[in-house]
């Protein structure tokens, strides 16, 4: 059972790299200059990362996006989260320099538990 866990992790991580590589070409913002610093933190989220801004935001404009849904019920689609917290408030959704996401100055155990 752990050699197939083993190779379905490595199977789906080279479809997750190739998928990566096209949605990254693809996409405008993070290619075109105005967003690409977000692919330069230590931890990106793994959307950020292969460029698919759609996965959390809707756009609503050639320049403007709207958030899929608010606070954790974002988070939550994916996260298992336990807790309706704001997320954001110690997590940054794009990437950062620290693991797990935390912004600058967040220390202790995620409040999700």
């Amino acid at each position: 059972m752990r050699y197939f866990s083993a190779c379905l992790a490595v199977v789906l991580l080279q479809c997750c790299f190739i998928f990566a590589l096209e949605a990254h070409a693809a996409n405008e913002c993070l290619n075109a200059g105005c967003h690409a610093k977000l692919l330069d933190a230590k931890y990106v989220h793994g959307p950020v990362a292969v460029g698919d801004c759609g996965f959390c935001h809707k756009q609503t404009g050639k320049h403007s996006f709207k958030l899929l849904a608010d606070g954790a019920g974002l988070c939550g689609s994916c996260h298992d989260i336990k807790v309706k917290s704001n997320c954001v408030s110690c997590h940054d959704p794009h990437g950062s320099a620290r693991e797990y996401q935390l912004k600058p100055g967040i220390s202790g155990k995620c409040k999700k538990e």
